[in-house]
């Protein structure tokens, strides 16, 4: 899947979050989106997002805000 395409599947404050927490780069805020995490049971973001009830942007945006503060639990 491309950039562009992943991009229209990102709710846009959730993008703007990633974006911030990769410190602008774009690319990166995409591809840390789409990679499997661990935390995550090794679905990446985006997946986490499609496949939860309808707090999963939640949950990503409050994991987003628990890596740019350090809170690793």
């Amino acid at each position: 899947m491309s950039s562009n395409e992943i991009m229209k599947e990102i709710p846009e404050d959730l993008l703007d979050l990633a974006i911030d927490m990769m410190q602008g780069d774009r690319e990166s805020a995409i591809r840390w989106l789409s990679t499997p995490l661990e935390i995550l049971r090794n679905e990446s973001p985006l997946t986490y997002i499609e496949q939860s009830s309808s707090n999963g942007a939640l949950d990503i945006k409050n994991l987003i805000g628990r890596i740019r503060h350090g809170v690793y639990s």
